[in-house]
């Protein structure tokens, strides 16, 4: 069912973003459900695009503007100055990019 903006913000939760992906034990990272053996994997062509498609149409609706208008205002709520928001974005981004091995493309 597709998120609306409202739901999207208020759902997001930097502290989850920047650690989805961390639980490498989950069935959903599991190499074998790519039906192939781990030698033969693509790290970028076997990427699992329907799954991804999914996420698209969840969040159709979502106003990419507003969301990261939100995103950045929850971030940075105890930044006094310019520096410490903009180290705060670089934070979060660094964190939420440390538990993907790699970064995926977005189309096959």
């Amino acid at each position: 069912m597709p998120l609306s903006t409202t739901e999207y913000i208020e759902q997001f939760d930097p502290v989850a973003y920047e650690r989805a992906g961390a639980d490498y034990f989950h069935e959903r990272y599991n190499p074998a459900r790519i039906g192939k053996p781990l030698e033969q994997i693509d790290r970028v062509y076997d990427y699992d695009f329907a799954r991804l498609e999914a996420v698209t149409q969840r969040l159709k609706h979502v106003d990419r503007q507003a969301a990261l208008k939100a995103i950045f205002a929850k971030l940075t709520v105890d930044a006094c100055d310019d520096t410490q928001r903009h180290l705060a974005v670089l934070r979060f981004l660094q964190k939420a990019s440390y538990h993907h091995a790699y970064l995926q493309p977005m189309h096959p």
